[in-house]
C-alpha cells in the first residue's frame, strides 16, 4: 500500500520530503508559546506573583519581537537551514530557562529569548517555502504548516495539563525543551544547506515557474542559478505605505485574538470553576477550531483569494468576540464562542501569510519578520491590556475591545490591502 501524502505529488519533491520535519519543528516551538496562557494562574502562584504581573512578563517577551526585522535580515543572509536550526536551539535554551526560573523576572527574560529565537525559525521556514512554492498554490502549503499552531493546542496543551496536575508547571517547559532540541537536530541533519542565491535559498525551477507560468529550460535555470544574491529588503521607514498598512492589518488581527487568549484560562476558572486539567480539556475544542481554520485555508484560500479569505475570517471572528460577555455561567456556550472566534482568526491569519511573503520577494524573511515585529508588539500590548481589562471589567469588556480591533482590520482590508497578480 502506498504511503499517504500530506501534500499533492506535483509539488517540489524537496518540499514534500521535508514538510513533516518543518511541521514538527513548528509544533514544538508553538507549544512553548501556547503553554503559559492556559496555566497562567498556576504559574503565577508558583512564582509568587499575580495574574496581572504574569501578563506583564509575557508582554516583555512579546515586545522582544520588535527586534524581529534584524533577526529576519540575518536569516536572509545566512540561509534557511542555519536560521532554522539556530532558532530552534535557542528556543530550547529559553524553555529550560523558564523551567528553572526562581522569580518572575527570570521568567520574563526566558520569554524574551524564546520570542527572538522563534522569530528566526518561523521567518526562515516561511522564506524557505515561499522560494519553492508558486504564489498561486502557496496557501496549500502554508496552511498545512500552520496546522502545527492548532495541533499545539489540540494535542500538546491537554497532554501538558495532565503533566502539570501531577508534576507541576515546570515539567511542562522541560518536555517542550526536549521536543525543540530534537527538532533542531533534525533540521540540521536533514535540510540541505543554502544553495546560494541569497539567504532565501531560491529554488530556480520554482522561481521561474512562478514568474513564467511554466517549467523553465535548463539554460534559463542555469542562468538564474548563477545570478548574484538578492539585495536584502528596505528598512521599515522606507516601505511603501500600502505594505506597511498590510502588515498593520495582520498585527491588529493578532492583537485582537491575544486579548482573549491571555485571559481565557483564568476566565474558565472564574466563570465555570474549571480545574487545571479541565482547562486543558476545554482547549481541545478550541484546538479543533484552529485546525479547521488552518486546513480550511490550505484547501480554500488559493481558490477564494487571499484577501477575500482574510475578510471572511474577520467577519466570523468579530461577532464571536463581541458576544463573550453574554455567555454568563454556561461553560459549553463559552467554549463554543471562543472556538468560533478562533476559527475565524486562524483562517484569516494563515490566508495572510502568502500576501506578506509577496510584499518584497527579494527579502521574504525580512518582510515576514516585519510582520512578526508588528504582531508581537500588538500581542505584547494585548497581554498587558487584556489582563488589566479582565481584572477591572471581566470578559465582556475584553471581548468588545477585541471586536473593535477586528472592525478596524475589516476597514483596512476594504480600503488598503490588495492581492498581487501572479500566475
Amino acid at each position: 500500500m502506498a504511503r499517504p501524502r500530506i501534500l499533492a505529488a506535483d509539488h517540489d519533491p524537496e518540499v514534500r520530503r521535508h514538510l513533516p520535519l518543518l511541521i514538527g519543528g513548528r509544533f514544538s516551538s508553538n507549544l512553548l508559546l501556547r503553554y503559559p496562557a492556559p496555566f497562567l494562574g498556576v504559574i503565577a502562584t508558583g512564582l509568587g506573583t499575580s495574574v496581572g504581573v504574569m501578563g506583564l512578563a509575557l508582554s516583555a517577551g512579546e515586545f522582544a519581537g520588535l527586534a524581529a526585522p534584524a533577526v529576519g535580515r540575518a536569516a536572509d543572509r545566512r540561509g534557511a537551514r542555519t536560521a532554522m536550526s539556530v532558532g530552534l536551539s535557542l528556543v530550547t535554551v529559553g524553555a529550560l530557562m523558564a523551567a528553572a526560573a526562581p522569580v518572575v523576572v527570570v521568567f520574563a527574560v526566558a520569554m524574551v529569548v524564546v520570542q527572538l529565537s522563534k522569530v528566526s525559525f518561523d521567518a526562515a521556514t516561511t522564506s524557505w517555502i515561499a522560494d519553492r512554492v508558486p504564489f498561486r498554490r502557496r496557501a496549500e502549503v502554508t496552511g498545512l504548516v500552520e496546522t502545527s499552531w492548532a495541533l499545539a493546542l489540540l494535542v500538546g496543551i491537554p497532554s501538558l495539563g495532565l503533566l502539570v496536575d501531577r508534576a507541576g508547571w515546570r515539567w511542562g517547559f522541560v518536555v517542550i525543551a526536549v521536543l525543540c532540541g530534537l527538532a533542531a537536530v533534525g533540521v540540521r541533519r536533514r535540510i540541505p544547506p543554502s544553495t546560494g542565491h541569497g539567504g532565501g535559498e531560491l529554488h530556480p525551477d520554482a522561481l521561474l515557474d512562478e514568474a513564467l507560468g511554466g517549467p523553465a529550460g535548463p539554460a534559463v535555470t542555469a542562468a538564474v542559478a548563477d545570478a548574484p544574491p538578492a539585495e536584502p529588503g528596505r528598512a521599515w521607514w522606507r516601505m511603501p505605505a500600502r505594505s506597511a498598512l498590510t502588515l498593520a492589518c495582520v498585527a491588529l488581527l493578532m492583537g485582537a485574538v491575544q486579548l482573549v487568549v491571555v485571559v481565557e484560562g483564568v476566565w474558565f476558572e472564574d466563570a465555570f470553576g474549571f480545574s487545571t486539567a479541565r482547562i486543558g480539556g476545554a482547549v481541545l475544542f478550541i484546538g479543533i477550531a484552529e485546525l479547521i481554520g488552518s486546513l480550511g485555508s490550505s484547501r480554500l484560500t488559493d481558490r477564494v483569494g487571499k484577501r477575500r479569505s482574510m475578510v471572511l475570517g474577520a467577519l466570523v471572528m468579530m461577532p464571536a468576540m463581541a458576544s463573550l460577555g453574554l455567555v454568563g455561567s454556561h461553560a459549553a456556550v463559552g467554549i463554543a464562542v471562543v472556538a468560533v472566534g478562533t476559527l475565524g482568526f486562524e483562517y484569516a491569519l494563515v490566508s495572510a501569510f502568502p500576501l506578506v511573503a509577496e510584499l518584497d520577494t527579494a527579502a521574504r524573511g525580512t518582510m515576514f519578520t516585519f510582520m512578526l515585529a508588528a504582531g508581537t508588539a500588538m500581542r505584547g500590548v494585548a497581554d498587558a491590556v487584556g489582563a488589566t481589562l479582565y481584572d477591572r471589567g471581566g470578559i465582556g469588556v475584553v471581548g468588545l475591545t477585541s471586536a473593535a480591533l477586528v472592525a478596524v482590520v475589516l476597514v483596512l482590508l476594504a480600503v488598503v490591502v490588495r492581492e498581487p497578480v501572479r500566475a
